[in-house]
């Protein structure tokens, strides 16, 4: 009904963030393609122990087949990797190569965990956190891609806060050779 309110009211971009439960039914997901909304999937890591510390269980399978029922529909995906330092932070590479490798994806955006409640009764001293520049530029120090670019998003913006970040494989791949 969201959706269908946003389309009438002439609403050009809505976003859906999901954790991808809804996602895997394909019948939910052809009810999405009336309206074509961007999908920002929550996709925190790779590995089991990661959905777990941060979700409370293991939600692979989940986000996979929900970004495969996604992707066949021409949507627009982004995964959305919440960071927390001592949890992913060395799975950000590999989050990126899988949204690389993955035909379904528009991108991968990193939130460094805010601490603002979500987390209760973790210890309230939150850890020494990076900014998303810090996270962007550890990126390709650790994980084999460059750095191709930066920009805030908008004028005004403190790039720590709001910004955004261009990478790219190492080694580039030569996709000359398929043609």
């Amino acid at each position: 009904n969201i959706l269908a309110a946003a389309k009438a009211r002439d609403i050009r971009h809505v976003m859906l963030n999901t954790n991808g439960v809804l996602a895997q039914d394909p019948n939910f997901v052809a009810q999405l393609t009336r309206h074509n909304p961007s999908i920002y999937l929550q996709f925190d890591g790779l590995r089991e122990a990661t959905h777990r510390t941060l979700r409370g269980r293991d939600l692979r399978a989940i986000k996979r087949q929900a970004l495969d029922h996604l992707g066949r529909t021409g949507m627009s995906v982004v995964l959305v990797a919440t960071v927390a330092q001592g949890v992913n932070e060395d799975e950000l590479g590999d989050i990126l190569r899988f949204g690389l490798e993955h035909p379904a994806l528009l991108g991968v955006s990193y939130q460094p965990m805010t601490f603002a409640g979500a987390q209760e009764g973790t210890d309230p001293t939150p850890p020494v956190w990076k900014t998303l520049v810090g996270l962007a530029q550890a990126i390709p120090n650790r994980h084999g891609v460059s750095l191709l670019g930066f920009a805030t998003s908008k004028p005004g913006f403190r790039p720590h806060t709001c910004s955004q970040h261009a990478f790219r494989r190492n080694p580039v791949p030569d996709h000359r050779r398929n043609s």
